[in-house]
């Protein structure tokens, strides 16, 4: 069977080739994809979906021979095979045995979801790629493409350090100088906000970002530095870690009882955060 590459575009487009005219949420086929094509493609990524009403997403890592698949509780592998865009699983699947509590229902979807599925990849107008898995009783599920990652378990430590943090707020400081960005290394975070930089070590347990130690900081001056203090004292408690991936780049949900959430978006990677 073959494979379509979709384009969704914002305004009625015409399509000289095909002289086919299309408008808002239809879709323009753009060329096809051969069985090692979309396999290639699966593999660049680990394909994300967040189901309704639920703040933990359904990860997956799919292989040309197998799919690793994470959702908050046990880690479960299975053997398929790729003919076309139908991926057949192997009935036996290997996994830990944890128990999941109300997470239960929502592993054995992500089991279900990639049993007995057809697979089709799309872009959006932005360039995003999503993975949309169509099961034999009519049921579809939108997968984003994020940056590979290795460890899905560990998932949230890892896309961390795959992204340069900016600070996003409905009512910016009068203190200011710029957005806030964070940097995650195996160990620290880096902050800049216009004037000093600063780092912290931090640890992650149980999807909790935990600050170790004391900020370390440059001490020039900058004018007004309430910001900067601000971001200390917000940054130093506990905060709770859950990630929104319902735009193109992922944004970052730091979650306190102490204090209204931050929220970050992501952007590429910037290792020099004082760079334009």
């Amino acid at each position: 069977m073959r494979i379509h590459i979709f384009l969704f575009f914002s305004a009625i487009l015409s399509i000289s080739a095909c002289q086919n005219i299309t408008s808002e949420n239809q879709s323009v086929p753009l060329a096809v994809l051969s069985s090692y094509q979309l396999s290639e493609i699966l593999q660049q990524y680990t394909w994300a979906y967040t189901p309704p009403n639920s703040t933990m997403p359904i990860l997956a890592n799919i292989s040309s021979q197998g799919t690793d698949i994470y959702s908050g509780c046990n880690q479960i592998s299975k053997t398929h095979t790729l003919n076309g865009n139908h991926l057949k699983t192997n009935p036996v699947q290997i996994q830990t045995l944890m128990g999941c509590g109300g997470l239960q229902s929502q592993e054995a979807l992500a089991s279900r979801i990639f049993t007995d599925s057809n697979l089709e990849i799309q872009i959006s107008s932005n360039d995003q790629k999503y993975l949309k898995v169509s099961l034999k009783n009519g049921a579809a599920y939108s997968f984003q493409a994020i940056p590979a990652i290795s460890d899905l378990k560990n998932y949230d430590a890892e896309l961390l350090k795959k992204f340069t943090w900016q600070h996003i707020s409905d009512e910016p400081s009068p203190d200011q100088i710029k957005s806030l960005l964070i940097n995650f290394t195996a160990d620290r975070m880096l902050f800049f906000a216009g004037c000093n930089r600063k780092s912290q070590y931090y640890a992650i347990e149980n999807k909790t970002l935990i600050p170790k130690g004391d900020f370390r900081s440059q001490v020039k001056f900058c004018g007004n530095t309430q910001l900067e203090r601000q971001t200390s004292q917000s940054m130093s408690k506990p905060m709770n870690i859950r990630f929104d991936f319902s735009t193109s780049f992922p944004k970052l949900i730091l979650e306190s009882k102490y204090q209204p959430n931050m929220i970050f978006q992501a952007i590429p990677r910037k290792e020099d955060l004082k760079s334009p």
